[in-house]
């Protein structure tokens, strides 16, 4: 088993697009959004590779690329056709972008195993 990080992410991207070829969605979890009184459930299918972290942790608050890459972050880890659906959801109920922040923070929480700050 290699310790490069790098490595282990390139690996982790091949094993999850094998896994896709083959029909089987790895899963990460779950995320939720309330929607009219109701909870939507979205899979989380693909853990975000190093070079989109880092991508998320440059672009800072009020950042017009940050947008960018928030969309971006949520179609990888939630797959297409689960990001039209979160996007759906979220317009639905006019998510505050606090609020998307926070699906983020437990997106990110969920894939990496770890609280982030």
């Amino acid at each position: 088993m290699s310790t490069d990080p790098i490595k282990a992410d390139i690996d982790a991207a091949k094993a999850e697009k094998k896994a896709d070829a083959e029909g089987a969605t790895p899963k990460f979890g779950t995320v939720t959004v309330n929607v009219k009184g109701k909870d939507t459930v979205f899979d989380i299918v693909a853990k975000p590779d190093a070079l989109l972290l880092a991508e998320l942790a440059r672009t800072g608050s009020g950042d017009p690329e940050a947008f960018g890459v928030i969309a971006e972050f949520f179609e990888y880890t939630l797959g297409k056709d689960g990001y039209r659906a979160f996007k759906r959801a979220v317009r639905a109920e006019n998510l505050e972008e606090g609020q998307l922040m926070e699906k983020l923070q437990e997106i990110l929480e969920k894939t990496l195993a770890r609280p982030t700050e």
